[in-house]
């Protein structure tokens, strides 16, 4: 997905030379920072939650607990 989002920005600032959209200049920031995380950490702890693709409500998961201690 990084690569998609980078080669976007490309298209705008260098094919076009135009400014991209702020959401694309946006996306394209997290995704050279989740890059250069990715790339530096060897330790093999690292997990990533992308935001928009959890499904999971924040909301929802507490209802489910305060479900469970019932």
């Amino acid at each position: 997905m990084t690569d998609k989002i980078t080669h976007q920005f490309k298209h705008y600032t260098v094919e076009h030379d135009e400014t991209p959209p702020s959401e694309l200049v946006e996306q394209h920031a997290a995704a050279q920072k989740i890059k250069t995380q990715i790339e530096h950490d060897h330790s093999g702890l690292s997990t990533r939650a992308v935001k928009g693709l959890v499904t999971t409500s924040r909301e929802s998961v507490g209802w489910r607990v305060n479900d469970l201690r019932r």
